[in-house]
């Protein structure tokens, strides 16, 4: 056990750690096309989780490097006074040809442990103990500080190209399954409007006119393709666009869904990564009015830098993700249980 001071870790980086040590969300799919989806979505939130745990596999594997360093010289002469004899060129090259073997040896011993589980997952929560500790102790420095914060904004913008890309092709993938009703776009209107006014809230009034070239585009075959077709008329780079396209697209039994696509934690990810995006990390207007809408974000002044915690990140990100998988499964289901059967119309 790696002892650190309770007050040590001050970003919160050991909450980071944690996340990217847990296991991603596991669902089983009726369609075909969203477990596709699920599978991608689940490897781009490894690719985050491995992001985020980097730091502190870096340090550990700092900490083997110079370990097996001292250990090739002690072998040799007895002592640790390295820096005095790296100076000689020959002892030098002999230290760092025994370093290479000492370091395939450990290196060897890594690659035994991928067949069992166990022992790699344990060998894994070791070195981010390990680790962990030396980056908790870095991050205090005024020098580096600001890179640690910098790596957490990286998390939630990540985060949030993940559900965006997740919620676009989910909706593209349902309306190429299920066409009938969908693609009819017809959904009432239904969500109330609290999301950044860069967005699309006062979006005009949704057109439905489709340009041949889309459907050339496609050889003239719109069977399983109107999703693709009709994508292009909502903007899914933004949280209300996105909801746009749900609530035309779910016209019946979408309690599910609706209440899935408009968590307040879509709103958190999207107000902190708009302020990071657009407008350097800092306060503005736009944020203090969506921060009075959602509790749950960090309050700041205007023209103040965001603070971003290591716990609240990780507690974001984690249910972000989670909410995102609850909602592949809501549409999943929401297909199933509303098949079009052969003798029966869209309604």
């Amino acid at each position: 056990m790696v002892y650190i001071p309770p007050d040590a870790d001050k970003l919160g980086l050991l909450s980071t750690y944690a996340f990217g040590l847990a296991d991603p969300p596991s669902e089983t799919f009726h369609t075909p096309s969203i477990t596709e989806i699920a599978g991608a979505f689940t490897t781009n939130l490894l690719r985050l989780k491995s992001m985020m745990t980097f730091p502190a596999y870096l340090a550990d594997f700092a900490g083997v490097i110079h370990r097996l360093q001292l250990l090739a010289h002690f072998e040799k002469f007895g002592d640790l006074n390295i820096d005095a004899r790296l100076n000689d060129l020959p002892v030098a090259r002999a230290l760092f040809e025994r370093f290479i073997t000492l370091f395939h040896e450990h290196n060897m011993k890594l690659q035994a442990a991928r067949s069992d589980p166990v022992h790699l997952s344990a060998l894994a929560n070791d070195m981010i103990e390990k680790g962990g500790a030396v980056t908790v102790i870095i991050a205090g420095a005024p020098a580096a500080i600001n890179s640690f914060e910098l790596a957490m904004m990286s998390y939630i913008t990540s985060a949030w190209t993940i559900f965006e890309t997740a919620a676009g092709d989910l909706w593209e993938a349902a309306l190429n399954h299920r066409p009938q009703g969908l693609a009819d776009l017809n959904g009432k209107k239904r969500y109330k409007k609290r999301e950044d006014k860069r967005g699309a809230d006062d979006s005009p009034k949704l057109e439905k006119l489709v340009k041949l070239d889309t459907i050339r585009k496609h050889e003239w075959d719109t069977r399983n393709k109107m999703g693709s077709i009709l994508r292009d008329k909502f903007a899914f780079t933004t949280l209300s666009g996105i909801r746009e396209a749900y609530e035309s697209a779910f016209y019946k039994k979408s309690d599910i869904v609706d209440e899935t696509i408009l968590s307040d934690y879509f709103d958190q990810l999207s107000a902190l990564r708009n302020v990071i995006v657009h407008k350097s990390a800092i306060c503005d207007a736009e944020y203090i009015r969506r921060s009075k809408d959602i509790p749950a974000l960090p309050k700041f002044q205007i023209g103040e830098k965001i603070q971003l915690h290591g716990k609240m990140v990780a507690d974001l990100v984690h249910y972000s993700s989670q909410t995102t998988f609850k909602l592949l499964f809501a549409v999943d289901q929401w297909l199933a249980e509303n098949a079009i059967k052969a003798d029966e119309g869209a309604h």
